[in-house]
């Protein structure tokens, strides 16, 4: 499997996906090395012919733009129920649809995420000796087990937004992607449980890697909607949203 370039233009008021209302968790603990990021957005389909799929996976519209060192190279491993439902499993972590049932499974696929264009890197000002990849969300409803609990969902309420049409989730954790970030070996040791704002601080995480933004895609890896994320500081409690 090969890592493929994504294209397109980002940085301009002609992209026919619009993304507001935008919140992130300051989310850090997650399975596998890796970080998981919740995200929250509205978002209004203004084409005249892209349908967006909303239910995440590689083969979803739904992405979130990290930057890495040149030297990484980003591998994910994503819940994967396989051909039939995993174990059926009521969620119980705050910052969770409540009440809501999901798919909670051990099982992992590996997920290459394609890199993002050197022009738009350059829009979106992305330093000198860093490389701009876009990692899917996870598919909807499927989560991972982690210290006794479960990962967040993605838990979006329709797969598809045709032209014309917008979705927002009401309700903590509806309408909500999760995304697990690969991290460099350096700071992987932040995914193993709570680690406290100050220490995450003084491990210069921004050093290694980088939220951009968050992304929609079209079928021919061309971003149609974008939205820049707001620096680490302000990210939101996953339990806000």
């Amino acid at each position: 499997m090969n890592h493929n370039v994504a294209a397109g233009s980002v940085v301009n008021t002609g992209l026919a996906i619009h993304l507001s209302e935008v919140q992130i968790c300051a989310c850090f603990e997650g399975p596998d090395g890796q970080s998981q990021k919740k995200v929250k957005f509205r978002i209004e389909n203004q084409s005249e012919q892209t349908w967006v799929d909303l239910y995440g996976g590689p083969d979803g519209s739904v992405f979130l733009y990290v930057a890495y060192r040149d030297a990484f190279v980003p591998t994910m491993q994503m819940p994967d129920s396989g051909p039939a439902p995993a174990t059926n499993a009521r969620v119980g972590i705050g910052g969770s649809p409540s009440g809501r049932y999901v798919f909670s499974t051990a099982e992992t696929r590996e997920v290459l995420p394609d890199q993002v264009a050197p022009e738009v890197s350059r829009e979106l000002e992305v330093p000198e000796g860093w490389t701009m990849w876009a990692l899917p969300a996870n598919p909807n409803i499927v989560v991972a087990p982690i210290d006794g609990l479960m990962t967040f969902p993605t838990y979006v309420e329709q797969q598809w937004l045709g032209p014309g049409d917008a979705y927002y989730g009401e309700g903590n954790g509806i309408g909500a992607w999760v995304f697990y970030v690969p991290l460099p070996e350096e700071i992987a040791w932040t995914s193993l449980g709570y680690v406290s704002p100050e220490t995450l601080s003084s491990a210069n995480i921004d050093q290694f890697y980088r939220v951009i933004g968050v992304g929609i895609r079209d079928r021919e890896g061309r971003t149609v909607g974008f939205s820049p994320l707001p620096p680490e500081s302000g990210w939101s409690h996953a339990g806000d949203f």
